[in-house]
This record gives C-alpha cells, sequence and structure tokens, in this order.
C-alpha cells in the first residue's frame, strides 16, 4: 500500500473504533459512519498508487495495440483498433486526467470502476474476436488486466470482484456458445478462474489489513484528540481544527466564530467540595456543551483546566450572540450547587468570543486572543456573562453590514 506523504485526513473522534476492532469485518464492512470515513481514508491512501497504476496503463496500452497490428486475425484488426484507440485508450486518458486534478481527485473511486469495466469489455472482446479465428490468440492479457484491478486500482475487494467476474462469465459463455471451442474454454477457464480466485484471496487480506490499521490509527488518533476526563476534543485538536476550518472559511467565504469560557470560581468548588465533584461538575458541562454544538463542524473542546473553547463554522453575529447567550444560561441552569461562588448558587460560566469574517485581515492567532481578552473582559464585568470582541465598538446595523 502506497501512502500519501502528504495524508492530512483527520479520525473523528466520535466514533467507537475500538468497539469496531472488536466486532467481526470479516465481510470487509464497518458500521455505516465509519466505513465513511474509511473509504476517505482508504481512497487518499491509495491515491499515489492509482496515479502510478494509471500511467503504467497508459504506457502499456499501445504497446499491446502495436501487438495487434502483427498477430490480430487481419478481418479483425480495425475493430481492435478501434476499441484499443477509440474506446479505452481514450478513457484511460481521462482517468489520467482525474486522478492529477485535485479538483476531481474526490471521484478517482467511480472512475476507477468505470476504468476497470470498459477495459476488461474491451479485452474480452477482443480475445472472443481472436479466438473466432486463431484458438491459439493470447488471452492472457485478461490476467494482466485482473492484476491492475485487484491490486493497483484502489479498488476494494467487492469492486474488483465485480468489474473482472461479470467479463469473465461473458467471455466463458462466449467461448462455448458461440465460438463453439469447448476444450479452449475449459483450459483457458481453469486457469483463468484460479487467477481470479488468487487475486480475489490476495487482495481481500491486503484490505483486510488495511481496515485493520485504519481502526488502529482512528484509536491512537482518539486518544491523542480527546480529553480523557471529559470524552470531548482536546487543545490539540481544537488548535488543529481551528487552522483547518479557517482556511476552509476563507475558501468558501464563510465566518468563523471562536468562544472561549471559564467556569466561574471553580478553584473554590475544588476547594469546598473536592475535585472528585469538580470533575463531575467539569463532565455535566462538557456534555452540555457537546449537546449545544449540534452541527456537524461545530467543534467543543477542554482547553485546559476549567476553561473551555467552541468552534462555530458559518455563523453570522446575530446568530453568534444567541449561541453565546445560551451557552451561560445553559450552564445555569443546569444547576450544579456552589454555595462559595460571589457570583450566585450555582455554577456559571463566563465566555469571550470572536467572529471572523473571510476578508478579515486578522490572523488567527490574534482572533483566539481577541476571544481570550473578551473572556477577561466578561469576568471583569461580574462574570456569568458573555462579552463579544468589537460588539461594543459598532452599531449592530455596522457590524452586520460588514459581514
Amino acid at each position: 500500500m502506497m501512502k500519501d506523504h502528504h495524508s492530512l485526513l483527520s479520525f473523528p473522534v466520535n466514533l467507537d473504533y475500538a468497539d469496531e476492532l472488536n466486532n467481526d469485518f470479516r465481510k470487509l464492512k464497518f458500521s455505516p459512519d465509519i466505513e465513511t470515513v474509511f473509504r476517505s481514508y482508504y481512497d487518499e491512501e491509495t491515491l499515489r498508487m492509482r496515479q502510478l497504476a494509471i500511467l503504467v496503463g497508459c504506457f502499456l496500452w499501445p504497446l499491446f495495440t502495436i501487438m495487434d497490428v502483427f498477430i490480430a486475425p487481419p478481418q479483425y484488426l480495425s475493430i481492435f483498433l478501434f476499441i484499443r484507440l477509440a474506446i479505452v485508450m481514450p478513457i484511460l486518458l481521462a482517468m489520467l486526467k482525474v486522478v492529477y486534478s485535485i479538483r476531481w481527485q474526490s471521484y478517482t473511486r467511480y472512475y476507477a470502476v468505470l476504468v476497470g469495466a470498459f477495459v476488461n469489455a474491451g479485452v474480452v472482446i477482443i480475445v472472443n474476436l481472436g479466438h473466432s479465428y486463431n484458438p491459439d490468440y493470447p488471452y492472457e492479457g485478461i490476467i494482466l488486466i485482473w492484476l491492475f484491478c485487484f491490486f493497483l486500482s484502489g479498488m476494494v475487494v467487492r469492486e474488483a470482484m465485480l468489474v473482472t467476474f461479470l467479463p469473465f462469465i461473458c467471455y466463458i459463455g462466449i467461448e462455448l456458445f458461440i465460438i463453439g471451442n469447448i476444450a479452449l474454454a475449459m483450459t483457458s477457464g481453469l486457469i483463468l478462474f484460479g487467477t481470479y480466485i488468487i487475486c480475489a484471496i490476495g487482495s481481500y487480506l491486503v484490505e483486510f489489513r488495511t481496515r485493520e490499521s485504519f481502526l488502529t490509527k482512528g484509536m491512537l488518533s482518539q486518544l491523542a484528540d480527546t480529553d480523557s476526563l471529559t470524552g470531548i476534543f482536546n487543545r490539540r485538536y481544537f488548535n488543529n481544527q481551528c487552522l483547518r476550518l479557517w482556511k476552509q472559511a476563507c475558501r468558501e467565504n464563510k465566518c468563523l466564530g471562536i468562544l472561549l469560557l471559564d467556569i466561574d470560581h471553580f478553584k473554590q468548588y475544588n476547594d469546598n467540595y473536592g475535585h472528585s465533584e469538580g470533575d463531575e461538575a467539569l463532565k455535566q458541562v462538557a456534555s452540555f456543551l457537546q449537546k449545544l454544538a449540534k452541527r456537524p463542524m461545530d467543534v467543543v473542546a477542554r482547553y485546559g483546566g476549567e476553561e473551555f473553547a467552541v468552534i462555530l463554522y458559518d455563523i453570522n453575529m446575530e446568530g453568534l450572540e444567541r449561541y453565546c447567550q445560551k451557552l451561560v444560561q445553559g450552564v445555569h441552569d443546569l444547576k450544579i450547587p456552589h454555595g462559595f461562588s460571589p457570583s450566585g448558587d450555582f455554577i456559571t460560566i463566563s465566555c469571550g468570543a470572536r467572529l471572523m469574517a473571510a476578508n478579515s485581515t486578522t490572523v488567527l492567532n490574534q482572533a483566539i486572543k481577541d476571544a481570550d481578552h473578551s473572556l477577561y473582559e466578561a469576568k471583569a464585568q461580574g462574570r456569568n456573562q458573555y462579552n463579544i470582541y468589537g460588539l461594543d465598538l459598532l452599531p449592530r446595523e455596522a457590524v452586520m453590514k460588514i459581514l
């Protein structure tokens, strides 16, 4: 398996990789959510291999065309050349364009199946026509195409078996019932069937190990990106996702909301209720934050100690303010008793937020510092409240106009 050295795929940490690893996946199928992530992982891992394979295919295919000029039955030569040069070769060149184009690389999986199907069908037609004139016409080209489909195309086993088995059945059927060469059908069919079984088993073992490796990497990524106490993302994951989402927001001309929040007077809570109760309080607050971040691209992380961080993708100033209100009110409504807090009878939070527009000249690190500054402003104003950076500097109409 060739690995793309610049692989940037992230493993979603909300998936149970360990449970999937303990399950029986001998059928090479995961639960729907994990299967979706695996296919993206597999496509990225096999991209370099597909690029190399299609280059080799574009080089070898014309060589077999030259071979046909010398050994093809004269009455079928024009058909052979038409299949090779007018049908299959353009498809190979289109695949070459797809695998080397960033815009189309996400579709390489489907093009690989399409190319495999056309190449298999083309070779089978050529071999059957060749055998109708000369039983010694070489059929080994079918084996080469199968090796390509099973081991170089990046197809999973099911796809490779499908695009090779149907042409194989057609080949045997034509040899038996149309050409009528029973001896050739049996000998070549047995060799091809044995090759098919060997390729399928080998490809199955490769994919099984790849899936196993994927789950192991997912577990390790989960351990590296998850806070062990609360079960939500940690600061490392937040920093990585913040950069990734900001780049995506710039590409898509979206806004990004960055929030930092802190549990008020948490030291007094720990000192008086004990660290065990403090841990439980952190878990309850983290669970609430996680439930509030319902959208797929929202990120909630424990930033350190009693501090949390939130990323909100594609949100405006009005939405950011509503979200901050829900945060502050929601944590208060958890009604976690805190009899030693000057801010009230229950645990509360202070929140600082910063909205980043796609055309903003502010760098990401400065935006996080601005959110942190707003957090301290909220604390200075009495805690149990939020402060949005810049909201007090411009009228609402001006802020919305800018965005």
